[in-house]
């Protein structure tokens, strides 16, 4: 494996040279970062990263965004009050759906708002969501008691997300910070 900096426009990119077949580009909270195959010259990287230039702004702005909503960290106190409001409205949608949880864990997770395993019925909540708007956390609520019933985002399972939450596409923008 190879690494560099690579200067492009005002940015720098990480190179990673490696056993792989294609270039796969990603932007993260410490760096943009691009991996591609062995023998992959400077040039073509370049331009790979200039023809990219208006997804990697608008990702960079997304991360802004998403840090500065998370600001400081989560107190004791946000995650204990979070906690207990988030049990009860679990408790409300799953008696309004009729699916029931058999587990509900809250944890700080770094890509997710929120996971679900349909077999053990074991729910995982975002603690950041203490952050958002109640109506978010009932739509990841919602989005997570849906696969018990729907194990992947078929038709199906977006239609039942829907008749709960109608707004669901407005809050998941939401969470995605692009609004």
């Amino acid at each position: 494996m190879k690494r560099y900096c690579l200067p492009v426009d005002d940015l720098n990119v990480n190179v990673e040279l490696k056993a792989m077949r294609s270039i796969r580009l990603r932007v993260k909270p410490d760096g943009i970062y691009v991996s591609a195959p062995y023998g992959t010259s400077p040039g073509i990287l370049r331009e790979f990263v200039l023809r990219n230039l208006g997804w990697i702004r608008k990702a960079l702005k997304r991360l802004d965004e998403r840090q500065a909503s998370c600001g400081n960290p989560l107190s004791q106190e946000e995650i204990n009050a979070f906690i207990l409001r988030c049990k009860s409205r679990l408790e409300y949608w799953q008696e309004v759906m009729g699916l029931y949880a058999t587990n509900v864990s809250f944890k700080l997770m770094k890509s997710r708002w929120g996971s679900c395993n349909p077999l053990s019925r074991n729910i995982s909540i975002n603690v950041r969501l203490c952050r958002y708007p109640n109506e978010c956390t009932d739509y990841i609520i919602v989005h997570e008691l849906a696969h018990i019933a729907h194990r992947n985002h078929s038709a199906e399972f977006w239609s039942l997300v829907e008749k709960y939450i109608p707004h669901w596409r407005s809050l998941r923008k939401r969470l995605r910070g692009m609004s």
